[in-house]
C-alpha cells in the first residue's frame, strides 16, 4: 500500500484531478499527455500523436517559465494528497470502512496504476470523484471514460462503480467559497467588486450540449445567494489556447470593462477549481494582477480555493456515503 491509498475496507473512493508537473523536466511530458487525450484533440491517432508531440514541444518553454514563477512545480499533487487525507479522516470518523485513493489523469500517480493497487487486495465497490465541481466533456468525462474502461476490462460488475459526476451547488463547497470570499473581501474597501472566473472550454463543446456553462452559473448563483452578495459581481472565463472559439467572455475583458465602469478594487473567485494550480497561482495571482494594475485597480485579491476545507470535505463525504447506501 502506498501513500496514495489510505484506510481499509472492501469499498474504495478514488479522487482524481488533471495533475501537474512536480519538476520542470516533467512539463513537456505532462503537456504531451494532455494533448494525446482524444477528449482534448479529437483526431485519429495518426494525426493526434504527432500533433501532441509538436504542441507540447512548442508550449513547454512557455509553461516552464510560468511554473518557475510559482516555485518550479505544480501544487496540485500536494493539494490532492491533503484532500484525500482529510476525506479519509472524515469517513473514518463517520464509521465508514472505505479506502481513499487519489490519482492524476495526466501525471503521476497515474489513475490506472492507482486502480491496480486498489484492486490488488480486492475491491467490492468504487466511488469515483473527479474533483471538477462542474461537469464537462473536457474534464470529468475523460476521467470517467478511463475508469470505466479499466473497470470493464477487469470484469467487475458495472453496477458497483458509482460516479459523483459533478457537484456545482454542493452545500459544503458553497460554504467553503463563502468563507474564502469573505476573507478576500475583508482586506478590501466596501466598494470592491467580485469577479468570478472559471476555466473556459471550446464553444464546439458548448454547442454539442456540454452542461459546463450552466453548472458554472449554478455555482455562482448559489454563492451569491448564500453570502449574500451586495456588491457588484460578474463572471468571466480563463485559460484558453489555440485558434478555436472558446466560451467567454474572457476574464481580462470583464476586468477591463469593470475598470472602465469605475471599479477600483476587486476580489477574484476561481469557482471551477477546488485546489491551487497554475491557473490560480500564475494566471490569476500574477498575470491577471498585472492587467488589473494597468487598469488602475488596487487593491486586488484572489480568493483561495477550497482545498481541504472542513465543510467542503464533509460535503464530499456525505455524497460518497450516500452513493454507497
Amino acid at each position: 500500500m502506498t501513500q496514495t491509498i489510505l484506510g481499509e475496507g472492501r469499498d474504495a473512493v478514488l479522487l482524481t484531478n488533471m495533475g501537474g508537473p512536480r519538476a520542470l523536466d516533467e512539463v513537456r511530458p505532462f503537456l504531451r499527455e494532455i494533448f494525446l487525450d482524444p477528449a482534448i484533440i479529437g483526431a485519429p491517432a495518426f494525426v493526434r500523436i504527432p500533433l501532441a508531440n509538436l504542441i507540447s514541444t512548442l508550449r513547454a518553454p512557455i509553461a516552464r517559465r510560468r511554473y518557475r514563477k510559482i516555485g518550479g512545480r505544480s501544487p496540485v499533487a500536494d493539494a490532492l494528497s491533503a484532500q484525500a487525507r482529510a476525506l479519509a479522516r472524515n469517513l473514518r470518523d463517520r464509521g465508514c470502512a472505505i479506502r481513499v485513493a487519489w490519482g492524476m489523469r495526466y501525471s503521476a500517480p497515474a489513475i490506472a496504476r492507482v486502480l491496480d493497487e486498489l484492486a490488488a487486495p480486492g475491491i467490492e465497490r468504487l466511488v469515483l470523484v473527479p474533483l471538477f465541481p462542474q461537469y464537462s466533456s473536457t474534464t470529468t468525462a475523460t476521467v470517467e471514460d478511463l475508469v470505466r474502461a479499466w473497470w470493464d476490462a477487469k470484469g467487475f460488475d458495472p453496477s458497483k462503480l458509482r460516479i459523483v459526476r459533478s457537484f456545482p451547488t454542493l452545500p459544503g463547497l458553497i460554504t467553503a467559497w463563502c468563507d474564502r470570499i469573505r476573507a478576500a473581501l475583508g482586506d478590501l474597501p466596501p466598494d470592491a467588486h467580485i469577479l468570478f472566473t472559471a476555466h473556459s472550454i471550446p464553444m464546439s463543446r458548448v454547442r454539442a450540449g456540454d452542461p459546463y456553462p450552466a453548472e458554472v452559473r449554478a455555482t455562482v448563483g448559489a454563492i451569491v445567494s448564500a453570502l449574500p452578495v451586495t456588491c457588484p459581481y460578474a463572471l468571466g472565463f480563463q485559460s484558453r489556447f489555440g485558434p478555436v472559439r472558446w466560451l467567454g467572455p474572457r476574464i481580462e475583458k470583464v476586468l477591463r470593462d469593470a475598470a472602465r465602469a469605475g471599479m477600483r478594487a476587486v476580489a477574484i473567485v476561481p469557482v471551477s477549481f477546488v485546489c491551487e494550480n497554475l491557473e490560480t497561482r500564475y494566471d490569476l495571482e500574477i498575470k491577471l494582477r498585472a492587467v488589473a494594475a494597468e487598469c488602475g485597480i488596487a487593491p486586488y485579491a484572489v480568493a483561495h480555493t477550497p482545498g481541504d476545507d472542513t465543510a467542503f470535505i464533509a460535503g464530499l463525504a456525505e455524497e460518497i456515503a450516500g452513493s454507497l447506501s
